[in-house]
């Protein structure tokens, strides 16, 4: 679902971008051993937000709800790894977990964090619901009726 792979301007960037972020392959292996046991995802989702601090831009993961999670200066983030815009969230609104069942996929994101514990989910503002999924979800519902039927022998 991600938008794009950042590669471009640095001062594109700006306060509320959301960004997944995965370390490069030769990182992850200069880690391995010193960092946490190699685990480069200890207490980290790899979903960054973009604050403004001093003057510029810290990407602050979403791991830890407060300033005590991992952050990278802009440059220390391309360095290590690769950005994937995602949204800001100033475009975005909170969605139901069931969001998927309503909108086209590049229309809704996964905003969970702490490896998923904390389920949370976005939609574009102005997104309109989606007729094909809905009729999708509707027709999934009578297809999985059905089988209720048929494996309780019910059926004519």
């Amino acid at each position: 679902m991600a938008v794009w792979l950042y590669n471009g301007d640095m001062n594109k960037i700006k306060e509320g971008d959301v960004f997944d972020f995965r370390y490069k392959p030769d990182v992850i292996k200069d880690i391995e051993g010193r960092w946490y046991n190699g685990y480069t995802s200890h207490c980290f989702d790899g979903q960054l937000i973009a604050r403004e601090q001093d003057g510029g831009i810290i990407l602050k993961d979403t791991y830890w709800n407060s300033n005590d999670g991992k952050s990278f200066t802009i440059s220390e983030a391309k360095k290590l790894g690769v950005l994937t815009f995602k949204f800001n969230l100033e475009d975005v609104e909170n969605a139901g977990n069931d969001v998927n069942k309503y909108y086209d996929e590049k229309d809704y994101f996964n905003f969970s964090t702490q490896h998923y514990c904390y389920e949370r989910w976005v939609v574009k503002k102005g997104a309109k619901k989606s007729k094909e999924k809905m009729m999708q979800e509707v027709n999934n519902q009578i297809i999985k009726e059905h089988d209720k039927l048929k494996n309780c022998g019910r059926e004519s």
